[in-house]
Parts: structure tokens; sequence; C-alpha cells
């Protein structure tokens, strides 16, 4: 990416501000000593990987949608996964962390348990993350591949879960946030809808890596002429676990790198809130870097160095 910085207004009226390489700070002194990794981000890129002009670092994040579904079978292609699979064996990055997305269906058919589906379809990765962290050089990582469940007949709907609309009430799809603090409570909906996923993602997350963005947050779906993105996400976001940094992809003319700045989202934050059934509360000061690494091929891949 180039230097300087530019802006990207999502067409709901969204406003978002979009920087090149961020520096995410732990530590506001870096007179202090201090650790950076950097990290590069791709998702999207639908067997066409090799394309890609992916520039060295620390760890690598492909936030799925490595492979495509058959219109025809709706099914994936296993030469497909396994090309992938050799090309991230050559890549110099020592950390190679891979989520599944809505096309990866040999993935999520397979049955398997996240060890036995890296032996068996991912070997060069380092972690696949299915509703799992992991935490690389103190940096704790967070991987979920859920999407929003689309009708039967959409050929791509691997990982896919229901989202219940919600409305004013405290109770939100199945889970029921408490005007104190974000505790859930599951109820008989289940733990197949996609709001108790999000709610298994560790409040002391540094990094959280989806398939599907947040809503509101680089979702628009230019070919639907809607936003796709999660609501309960974005609640999880910025209402609890607050991390550094959010990698995502899916929305394919959502490109790029916003900014979250909550001093400058007040209003914003508390609308959530009222949105949630919570208790309005005086916001702290933090900022979160979301990144749509959706790949095109004539595009480059997300780049940002960790500070901490």
């Amino acid at each position: 990416m180039g230097a300087g910085s530019s802006s990207y207004t999502q067409p709901n009226d969204t406003k978002i501000t979009l920087e090149d390489i961020p520096k995410i700070l732990h530590k506001r002194d870096l007179s202090e000593p201090h650790r950076t990794l950097r990290v590069v981000c791709i998702s999207d890129t639908h067997t066409r990987h090799a394309d890609l002009n992916v520039p060295d670092g620390d760890i690598l994040i492909h936030s799925g949608e490595s492979i495509n579904s058959d219109i025809v079978k709706h099914s994936s292609r296993p030469e497909d996964l396994e090309d992938f699979n050799r090309w991230l064996g050559t890549l110099p990055h020592r950390y190679r962390l891979v989520t599944g997305g809505n096309h990866d269906k040999i993935i999520d058919n397979a049955g398997l348990d996240i060890d036995a589906i890296r032996q068996r379809y991912l070997s060069n990765c380092t972690h696949y993350l299915k509703d799992t962290s992991v935490e690389i050089e103190g940096i704790k990582i967070y991987g979920s591949p859920w999407h929003g469940l689309r009708p039967f007949w959409y050929r791509a709907n691997a990982f896919g879960r229901k989202e219940v609309s919600h409305s004013s009430s405290p109770l939100v799809g199945g889970v029921i946030f408490h005007t104190s603090h974000l505790a859930h409570q599951i109820t008989g909906l289940g733990r197949k809808n996609i709001e108790t996923r999000w709610n298994d993602i560790p409040e002391d997350t540094d990094i959280v890596i989806t398939h599907v963005p947040p809503e509101g947050v680089r979702d628009w779906s230019h070919a639907k002429q809607k936003p796709e993105g999660s609501p309960h996400l974005t609640a999880t976001d910025l209402l609890r676990v607050k991390p550094k940094a959010h990698i995502f992809g899916h929305c394919h003319g959502s490109y790029g790198i916003s900014r979250y700045d909550s001093t400058k989202n007040v209003d914003y934050a508390q609308s959530l809130r009222e949105r949630h059934g919570m208790e309005a509360k005086e916001e702290e000061e933090y900022e979160i870097y979301f990144f749509n690494a959706a790949q095109a091929i004539s595009r480059e891949p997300l780049v940002f160095e960790y500070i901490y």
C-alpha cells in the first residue's frame, strides 16, 4: 500500500478513516523497550493465491475462502485445497494462520476436529482456527469462520449459522445482554446461532479473525446493494472484547482499512448500548483497526505492525 492516508465512505453513509500500515499500540511510550510483529492479511483468494505478491512478515493471516464452491455440485474441489496448502508451504512467515469461509465446504463438511483438519488438509499452516485461540509471542489471537446462513439453494453456505434479527429488547438472538456487562445466557435457540459463536470470543483477545465483517464496517455488498455484516459481531467488538485489530473478508468490494476511535463515536456507542438493552455509561478511550482483506488479484495484501 502506498504512503499517506485516504478516506472511505460506505454507501450507507458510514464514514471511516483509512491509514496505511497502521501501528497498533499497547505501549504509547516507544522509548521503552518494545516488540514489533509484522502481520500480513489476505482473504477470499478463491484459488488465485499464486497470483498474489505476498510481502514478508512474521504472521500471515488468511480469513477464509481459499477455494471456490462448484455452482452445480455445491461442493469444493479437493485438488484446489491441496494446491492452496502447497502454496502456504512456500511462504516465509513463521506463523501462518487460517480460518474458513462460506466457500470452504470441504473443510466444513469433513466433520473433523481442528487438529485433524490441519493434518489432513492444511498441514502447512501453523494454526487452523475454528472458535479457538492461539497465543503468539504474547499476542492473543482468536479465529472463527461463521457467516449468516443464506437460503438453502445458495451454493456457498459452509459455516453458515442463523443470525436472529433483533429489536430494542435485551433478548438478542438467544443471548441476554445484561445491563451491567456483556455476560450472556444461552436460551433454547441453541448453539446453531451465530450470536453464541461471537459470545465465545475471549475478552482478553488482541486480534480477532472472522470471515464476515461486523455490521457497518466495510461490509457493503455492491452486488446486492446492502450491508452484509453481523450486528452481533459489531456489539462484541465495540462493547465487550475491544480488540486492537479485527481481520476479515467476505465483502469483496469493501477491501481496505478502517480505524474506529471511541472518542469520535460516543453517540454511536451509546445507541448501540440502547439497541442491546444496556445501561448508558461513559466510554473508555480505545481504538480498533478493521482490515477487510478480501482479495481481487490486482490488490495487495494488507499489512500492519503490531507494537507491544
